[in-house]
């Protein structure tokens, strides 16, 4: 799991440890692979935003994508870019399209690949 700068700071501002609590027990099950059954979960919309997702936490929403890294072979992991009232969130997948945008579509093709146990 990789937490950006923004995610740092805003959960350095939270005032409410119930929350913090929260947020923390959530991104522990989402690094251990959970993801909710029901569809809790929104998919933002456009091509490379599609890999973006929102967790709710209370009034707030965990913003997250799947990304890829490489070590000694491909490794996907979570990165969390920061947790959000829904206000705010627009702003946020805005300046992340244009990250995407620079991303392949072998890298995107990358990032969505699932893995099933079983």
């Amino acid at each position: 799991v990789l937490f950006s700068n923004n995610f740092r700071k805003s959960f350095g501002k939270l005032k409410s440890s119930q929350i913090q609590k929260s947020v923390v027990n959530v991104l522990v099950e989402l690094s251990n692979g959970w993801r909710p059954k029901k569809l809790r979960v929104e998919t933002l919309c456009g091509k490379p935003v599609q890999l973006v997702k929102q967790y709710k936490v209370g009034r707030l929403y965990i913003i997250s994508s799947v990304d890829v890294a490489k070590y000694s072979c491909y490794t996907q992991v979570l990165k969390i870019w920061d947790i959000l009232p829904l206000e705010e969130i627009p702003k946020l997948v805005k300046s992340l399209e244009s990250v995407f945008s620079i991303y392949t579509d072998d890298y995107l093709n990358r990032c969505k690949l699932e893995y099933f146990k079983g």
